[in-house]
């Protein structure tokens, strides 16, 4: 609640001061000045790599490169002119990224022993952005920094191990939020094409979200790492 309450206003408080910048027509520039409030909503397709890692056993170290995963994503946004070509986009919204890998580490143990691990990662998070675009031909083209307030981050897993007299399935599940394993915030860096106005009010992006913060501190021998992926919005203007 409280990282609710904080990303909120930072989003108001730079409402109010673009909508006091940006109010009226600019009679010596020649364009309008006045802000645009929007919607965007849509998928995102990330890569949530999981590191494991078990300092006991000599040789056991695990990494490993997850597929794309469907997401969701959900944020409220203004659009600035700071002249003909370029503006300013602040956003404040939610982000719930999900991720499932599979990696294996196989042993031999007397007789032939071998594990697997099914992971299913769930990270979720406020987020509050500053944008700066440009406005191209047919497109425009938007780049800025992202601050991520983690409000959670979960793993279920599934060990398998197959050995002679047959296979073996062990499950758990690491709450790092409520562990106090999660980070409070991450950083990383959007940069997308755009076109806003589509159809009338409508309008359509794709963006890169490359990550600098690991997500999570290790435990139970996990470890949410840098998450990177693709961001696909739907725009309403108001």
């Amino acid at each position: 609640m409280f990282a609710f309450m904080k990303a909120t206003l930072i989003f108001n408080l730079c409402y109010l001061i673009l909508s006091i910048h940006a109010s009226g027509q600019d009679t010596t520039g020649g364009f309008n000045r006045k802000a645009v409030f929007g919607i965007a909503v849509g998928p995102n397709l990330s890569k949530a790599s999981l590191a494991s890692y078990d300092p006991t056993i000599p040789g056991w170290g695990a990494y490993t490169s997850s597929s794309f995963a469907v997401g969701f994503d959900a944020r409220l946004f203004l659009i600035v002119p700071l002249s003909r070509e370029f503006y300013f986009r602040p956003q404040v919204g939610f982000t719930l990224l999900n991720q499932k890998q599979l990696y294996s580490n196989t042993k031999m143990v007397g007789a032939q022993l071998s594990t697997d691990y099914i992971d299913k990662l769930t990270e979720s998070q406020l987020d509050v952005s500053a944008l700066f675009g440009y406005r191209a031909k047919s497109f425009s083209i938007e780049l800025g920094p992202q601050v991520g307030i983690v409000t959670g981050a979960t793993t279920n897993s599934v060990m398998r191990t197959y050995a002679y007299n047959g296979t073996f399935n062990q499950g758990s599940k690491t709450d790092f939020k409520h562990d106090k394993m999660a980070n409070t915030v991450v950083f990383s860096v959007l940069v997308g094409l755009c076109k806003p106005d589509l159809y009338k009010n409508f309008g359509a992006g794709i963006y890169y979200n490359m990550d600098f913060s690991d997500y999570t501190q290790y435990e139970n021998l996990r470890q949410i790492t840098r998450v990177n992926g693709f961001l696909l919005t739907l725009t309403l203007t108001l």
